[in-house]
């Protein structure tokens, strides 16, 4: 399946976050009382009068009665919060379009300047020439009553103006308490939803639940990059649905969480710090020098023993294999279940490495050898198939008739002249991509082209690779002089067989009195 290196030591990743008055509830209460800035406020809450109330002291002369308070259900903000955001939205929009009207009235209002300081120019030096020239007296005048027509509105007009930009500057002013106190609005929610993760994480943390959901999101590569430098585990991700975040989470052997307080406190934003919350993450790691163990996976199949349909017993679920010391390590299921050897080179326990394997009956079927230790166990399921690289391992408590069909423009009807085919009780079969093969009980589809290493077979002494798509496993079987043809007994026998065996036979006998006084005796005196 993949390569396999020990974790043989453990490193420590450690996340601090700055705590603050309103995240005390984040902690157990235990934990929260022990902290004085906690305390405080833990006292002051309703929560602490109902503990008095539900636990109240008694006294041996007289007898109190406490009413539990109990404080409104808070109702959620989520929408009203939403509808703020999306008013301060609105009024930020319309803030920059008065914005640039000003602007842009501001810009007409240094011209309109310009005009009436040329045009006060013109009418000091029309009013000179009234002075000096007595023809076209009244002409003169004429033309500056339209000159103080037009500047009485011109003034009009720029009163206006003033007016609109004070109206817009008073605007200005609210949409710029409004985006204030939005502000303020999107720092307390997003504090209340970071705080909510953490809250989260840690009470998974509590259960046992390792994981690493506290850390900020934006900060996550960053965080991958570390551990996996650290812990020098590679994964194979080309093929994988798993996101690495949950693949190093499998690393994990202990969390702890502690808090550190300051010596003073200091205001921030979100509030008043008063310590430190540090996580503590312990992660399995392995030296690049471990030796490489090459891992295995291993799938008994039943097979007919006599009567009785049966397969290997007590097999491990996984294995590996150091080529070069031929030292070894088995997995159970329940011990592989937190490893993932197909995308990951290491995982957080390890079991012990073997060195003896002769009196083992995996190290028989390896070696080709007398299958002396092997034992077996009862398999009832009529049908058992189980994919090995590009063949189907199939067996059955009897043989099965079979035909190849091709899977390609299944929406027509087509009429096949196909061979039947019977599979033997255990059997090895290849299915192309487009053929699938339909059985009586089951079916097998057609796998995609041949990739990656070929399936080898292990037959006197030698390795030979499978490059036949059938192979009739049932007469290897039946003809392989190595299998003991041990009896086949029933678990629950062997069991009750292996009690009688080892228990210890009584060293005292009955005398001739006991047995007279037994109650099931029976005997006579001639």
């Amino acid at each position: 399946m993949s390569e396999y290196r020990p974790s043989n030591k453990i490193v420590t990743f450690t996340v601090t976050f700055p705590m603050v008055e309103d995240m005390c509830y984040l902690i157990p209460v235990s934990a929260m009382q022990k902290i004085p800035r906690c305390q405080s406020q833990f006292s002051r809450t309703s929560l602490a009068q109902m503990n008095k109330t539900r636990r109240p002291t008694q006294d041996k002369t007289k007898t109190t009665k406490s009413n539990s308070v109990i404080g409104k259900t808070r109702s959620k903000r989520l929408i009203a919060e939403i509808i703020s955001i999306a008013v301060g939205t609105a009024s930020l929009a319309l803030t920059t379009a008065n914005t640039f009207q000003t602007l842009n009235l501001k810009s007409e209002v240094s011209s309109l300047t310009n005009s009436l300081q040329s045009r006060d120019r013109i009418m000091n030096n029309n009013r000179a020439q009234i002075l000096h020239l007595n023809e076209g007296q009244f002409k003169l005048v004429h033309e500056l009553n339209h000159t103080e027509f037009a500047l009485n509105q011109t003034i009009q007009l720029v009163n206006e103006h003033s007016e609109i930009l004070r109206r817009t500057d008073d605007k200005m002013r609210t949409i710029h308490s409004m985006t204030l106190f939005l502000n303020e609005r999107l720092a307390a929610l997003i504090h209340a939803v970071e705080a909510h993760f953490i809250h989260t994480s840690i009470e998974n943390i509590m259960k046992n639940n390792l994981n690493l959901d506290f850390i900020h999101h934006k900060d996550l590569p960053r965080v991958v990059e570390l551990i996996v430098e650290a812990t020098n585990i590679t994964f194979d991700d080309s093929t994988s649905s798993i996101p690495i975040i949950a693949l190093i989470s499998k690393l994990l052997v202990q969390q702890r969480i502690d808090f550190i307080p300051v010596k003073s406190m200091q205001k921030t934003e979100s509030g008043n710090i008063i310590g430190k919350l540090v996580f503590t993450s312990f992660f399995a790691a392995s030296d690049i020098n471990q030796p490489t163990f090459l891992i295995y996976e291993l799938v008994p199949i039943p097979f007919k023993h006599g009567p009785n349909r049966v397969r290997l017993a007590q097999m491990p679920a996984f294995i590996g294999i150091d080529p070069q010391t031929l030292q070894f390590v088995r997995w159970s299921t329940e011990e592989a279940r937190s490893c993932d050897f197909t995308l990951m080179s290491s995982c957080r326990e390890t079991p012990a490495i073997r060195k003896d394997l002769e009196d083992n009956c995996l190290y028989q079927i390896l070696t080709d050898s007398p299958l002396s230790s092997c034992r077996v166990e009862a398999f009832s399921d009529s049908v058992f198939i189980h994919r090995i690289g590009q063949h189907w391992a199939v067996s059955t408590n009897s043989t099965t008739k079979c035909h190849s069909v091709k899977t390609s423009n299944m929406e027509q009807h087509r009429i096949t002249d196909t061979a039947e085919i019977t599979l033997p009780p255990v059997a090895l079969i290849t299915t192309v991509d487009t053929n699938s093969l339909v059985c009586d009980r089951f079916y097998l589809p057609g796998l995609p082209i041949k990739l990656g290493a070929t399936v080898s077979l292990i037959q006197n002494s030698t390795v030979n690779p499978i490059e036949e798509d059938f192979i009739d496993l049932h007469s290897m079987i039946g003809n392989n002089t190595h299998w003991a043809k041990l009896p086949y007994i029933p678990s629950n026998i062997q069991a009750v067989i292996d009690f009688i065996s080892n228990t210890p036979k009584p060293e005292t006998t009955l005398g001739y009195k006991e047995w007279i006084n037994h109650p099931m005796s029976f005997t006579g005196i001639i």
